[in-house]
């Protein structure tokens, strides 16, 4: 997968490390020791550069890229960021949210606004490794809705409820709520069974929904 990432800071660098893997990374970056070091650190592509210019975007092979992260501190920047991905077809577009004023532009660019906090790194690197869980809500403090998504590779895929729920490594607190199917929405038992395809609702909270990744 071609995956381009703008910004390099403390959350970026754990990010370009993971995928850097398993995938071709390039990283945009407009400060030069900071594009240096993460160049000798992981040999990725690294282009030392404004990433809001289009001519920037298009030398990173942006017309190719399936996943384009913006993490910079600037909301501005990564919104006009998050547009020209947008508008060049990138199928799965991800950036950094500063300030919550901004929620509604990113949701009408149909961009997936991450909020910088502890559980960042892990929201970034769900979009591309894991069975996508996207938080819906906050319920009260500490407690989320959770949206899961049941992909072909999930390792959960196939298994009961109970199964699932009895397994040692499970979170006690996770609140299974309700399922989607293209039958429709129908509520969770102890016997329902995952599939491929299906949209599982649970709450949680995030320390939990860490844990449950891991299982994924």
């Amino acid at each position: 997968m071609y995956i381009i990432i703008v910004g390099i800071d403390p959350v970026s660098i754990k990010l370009i490390e993971k995928l850097s893997k398993k995938h071709d990374v390039v990283v945009i970056d407009a400060d030069e020791k900071k594009c240096e070091e993460i160049y000798t650190n992981t040999g990725v592509t690294v282009i030392n550069d404004d990433a809001t210019k289009l001519d920037v975007l298009q030398d990173a092979g942006i017309t190719k890229a399936a996943v384009v992260f913006s993490t910079l501190e600037n909301d501005n920047k990564n919104i006009i960021i998050s547009m020209i991905a947008k508008k060049f077809g990138v199928p799965k577009v991800v950036s950094r949210l500063e300030n919550d004023e901004f929620e509604d532009v990113y949701k009408m660019l149909d961009v997936a606004a991450i909020e910088y906090n502890d559980i960042l790194f892990s929201e970034f690197y769900l979009t591309v490794e894991h069975p996508k869980i996207a938080k819906i809500i906050s319920l009260k403090k500490d407690i989320f809705l959770f949206e899961l998504n049941i992909l072909r590779h999930s390792k959960i895929k196939n298994m009961r409820i109970d199964e699932l729920t009895e397994l040692k490594k499970f979170p006690k607190d996770i609140v299974f709520c309700s399922f989607l199917r293209k039958e429709g929405l129908f509520e969770i038992k102890h016997d329902t069974r995952i599939l491929e395809g299906d949209v599982i609702f649970i709450m949680c909270s995030p320390a939990s929904k860490k844990l449950f990744e891991k299982m994924l």
